[in-house]
């Protein structure tokens, strides 16, 4: 097999042919393993065996899935995203009247000791027995986060397929947030009797500080309010100060002085102190010490346009209740819903 024969984005390509050719491929090896392993433990411990052996490829020769559902990612169902640091602490077979499907109950326990119960499901064919649920989904769409990275694999996607296993959450980030393993483990049934599919199980774990947070928080602050300043405009998009209200080239001071200019020169004099606050799906900011920043300029005066430009200078002030906080790759991004008023009218309030 040739290099690109093998990457995941040729596997990506060969997945998605169509479910005929997959059912084919999971029939053959069904076929395989039935010969030696006739019982649904059996099929289930055989698959445990190829995901801590980090073999994603004869792990997917499990999975029909799919072709079935081609808005979730495949991008973590790649050995970089396997670990084989977690272990199976239960596998027992749910006996029921009419094993139709059979259940198999797995405990799945992380290095760290996070414990997880799940259940797959197999049906019996000529074949020998299927596996229903092989697969887990993941839904990232509420993370405070711009990406996902779990093993050290990054995806942007907001909905995922994941083998069952063990996954370290942000290891590039480890010095600034840490959060517990995430557990994948399979839910009953596959959902392909649902008009919408599988829904998938929303990922939101608890953040905690790493030791290095509060230094990567100023230092991202610190760049965004100079990228911020930089733009040289009375009210910088999506900032949080601004000089001016009522219009784009006004420019409100504390002293009462108002003035007409397209630009200004920004300069911060001293950068506020923050701490990090969770929220519902992004962090945001509490003010420990409240910062300042200069702006100046030339321009007419506001309400007498008519009389010569006049330079101004003045001392405002940062509004921070509205900046939202995501994870971002190297640390933080930040973001800010709306400042309404020129934050140089009170300024240190």
């Amino acid at each position: 097999m040739s290099t690109e024969e093998n990457t995941p984005s040729h596997r990506k390509r060969r997945w998605a042919l169509g479910a005929g050719a997959l059912t084919v491929a999971v029939a053959a090896t069904v076929v395989v393993i039935a010969v030696n392993r006739t019982t649904p433990e059996d099929v289930v411990e055989d698959y445990f065996a190829h995901l801590l052996a980090r073999d994603a490829e004869g792990a997917l020769e499990y999975t029909d899935q799919l072709a079935f559902f081609a808005d979730t990612s495949a991008d973590l169902l790649v050995p970089a995203a396997m670990a084989d640091d977690w272990e199976v602490t239960r596998l027992v077979r749910r006996h029921n009247e009419d094993e139709d499907p059979a259940a198999v109950d797995v405990t799945i326990t992380a290095a760290d000791g996070t414990s997880r119960e799940g259940r797959f499901e197999l049906v019996e064919g000529d074949d020998g027995w299927r596996i229903l649920n092989p697969l887990v989904k993941l839904r990232t769409g509420e993370l405070p986060a711009d990406f996902l990275e779990l093993n050290g694999v990054v995806s942007t996607a907001e909905n995922l397929w994941l083998f069952p296993g063990a996954y370290r959450p942000y290891p590039s980030l480890a010095e600034v947030v840490t959060a517990p393993s995430y557990v994948a483990v399979p839910r009953s049934g596959d959902g392909r009797d649902q008009p919408d599919g599988i829904v998938g199980e929303k990922y939101l774990p608890l953040f905690a500080a790493g030791p290095e947070l509060a230094d990567a928080l100023q230092r991202g602050l610190a760049a965004w309010l100079d990228a911020c300043a930089a733009q040289g405009l009375p009210n910088p998009t999506g900032c949080p100060f601004k000089a001016g209200y009522g219009g784009a080239n006004r420019v409100a001071l504390e002293d009462g002085s108002e003035y007409n200019t397209p630009t200004v020169v920004w300069e911060v004099e001293k950068y506020p102190v923050v701490r990090l606050t969770p929220g519902p799906s992004d962090f945001s900011l509490i003010t420990v010490a409240p910062g300042v920043i200069r702006v100046s300029g030339e321009g007419r005066p506001y309400y007498h346009p008519d009389r010569p430009v006049e330079k101004f200078s003045g001392r405002c002030g940062f509004s921070l209740g509205a900046v939202t906080v995501r994870i971002a790759p190297g640390g933080f991004a930040f973001g800010d819903r709306d400042v309404y008023s020129s934050t140089c009218l009170s300024p240190f309030g």
